[in-house]
Protein backbone atom coordinates (compact mmCIF):
# COMPACT_ATOMS: atom_id res chain seq x y z
CA UNK A 1 0.00 0.00 0.00
CA UNK A 2 1.62 3.15 -1.26
CA UNK A 3 -0.15 5.83 1.15
CA UNK A 4 1.46 9.74 0.49
CA UNK A 5 2.05 11.71 4.17
CA UNK A 6 0.79 14.96 4.38
CA UNK A 7 3.74 17.34 5.31
CA UNK A 8 2.11 19.81 8.25
CA UNK A 9 3.18 23.01 6.45
CA UNK A 10 0.37 22.15 3.74
CA UNK A 11 -2.18 22.40 6.59
CA UNK A 12 -3.03 26.07 6.81
CA UNK A 13 -6.22 27.47 8.78
CA UNK A 14 -7.56 30.98 6.79
CA UNK A 15 -9.74 31.87 9.76
CA UNK A 16 -8.25 32.42 13.12
CA UNK A 17 -11.61 33.89 14.43
CA UNK A 18 -15.16 32.15 14.75
CA UNK A 19 -16.20 30.69 11.72
CA UNK A 20 -16.87 32.78 9.13
CA UNK A 21 -18.75 30.02 6.75
CA UNK A 22 -20.83 29.18 9.76
CA UNK A 23 -21.70 32.93 10.52
CA UNK A 24 -22.59 34.09 6.88
CA UNK A 25 -24.64 31.13 6.51
CA UNK A 26 -27.17 31.83 9.63
CA UNK A 27 -27.04 35.34 8.70
CA UNK A 28 -28.71 34.87 5.48
CA UNK A 29 -30.79 31.88 6.73
CA UNK A 30 -32.11 34.77 9.12
CA UNK A 31 -32.36 37.59 6.40
CA UNK A 32 -34.39 34.73 4.09
CA UNK A 33 -36.69 34.55 7.16
CA UNK A 34 -36.99 38.05 7.98
CA UNK A 35 -37.69 39.05 4.32
CA UNK A 36 -40.31 36.37 4.01
CA UNK A 37 -42.03 37.59 7.64
CA UNK A 38 -41.70 34.23 9.16
CA UNK A 39 -39.70 35.80 11.61
CA UNK A 40 -40.24 39.42 13.19
CA UNK A 41 -37.14 39.94 14.88
CA UNK A 42 -35.17 43.30 14.31
CA UNK A 43 -32.17 43.77 12.26
CA UNK A 44 -30.21 44.04 14.99
CA UNK A 45 -30.43 40.22 15.73
CA UNK A 46 -31.25 38.92 12.34
CA UNK A 47 -27.63 40.42 11.77
CA UNK A 48 -26.24 39.27 14.97
CA UNK A 49 -24.05 36.01 14.07
CA UNK A 50 -21.83 38.35 12.04
CA UNK A 51 -21.02 41.27 14.70
CA UNK A 52 -21.66 38.83 17.84
CA UNK A 53 -18.81 36.46 18.09
CA UNK A 54 -16.49 39.35 16.80
CA UNK A 55 -17.55 41.66 20.10
CA UNK A 56 -16.78 38.85 22.19
CA UNK A 57 -13.61 38.26 21.00
CA UNK A 58 -12.77 41.82 21.55
CA UNK A 59 -14.66 42.24 24.98
CA UNK A 60 -12.31 39.01 25.95
CA UNK A 61 -9.43 40.74 24.72
CA UNK A 62 -10.34 43.67 26.52
CA UNK A 63 -10.75 42.14 29.67
CA UNK A 64 -7.55 40.23 29.55
CA UNK A 65 -5.65 43.32 28.52
CA UNK A 66 -6.95 44.59 31.20
CA UNK A 67 -6.00 41.96 33.99
CA UNK A 68 -2.91 42.18 32.25
CA UNK A 69 -2.72 45.64 32.98
CA UNK A 70 -3.66 45.80 36.93
CA UNK A 71 -1.38 42.71 37.57
CA UNK A 72 1.63 44.44 35.57
CA UNK A 73 1.57 48.21 35.86
CA UNK A 74 0.02 48.59 38.80
CA UNK A 75 2.60 47.57 41.44
CA UNK A 76 5.21 48.85 39.94
CA UNK A 77 3.20 51.95 39.81
CA UNK A 78 2.71 51.79 44.01
CA UNK A 79 6.54 50.61 44.31
CA UNK A 80 7.82 53.94 42.35
CA UNK A 81 5.62 56.27 44.62
CA UNK A 82 8.11 57.23 47.59
CA UNK A 83 5.93 59.95 50.12
CA UNK A 84 7.88 61.20 53.03
CA UNK A 85 5.72 59.50 56.02
CA UNK A 86 5.67 61.54 58.88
Amino acid sequence: MNMKKISPLYISYSITGPDLRLCILVTIIFVILKVTHCIYWSWLWILAPIWLPWSCVFLLWFICSLWWYICNITPKIHKSDKRIKQ
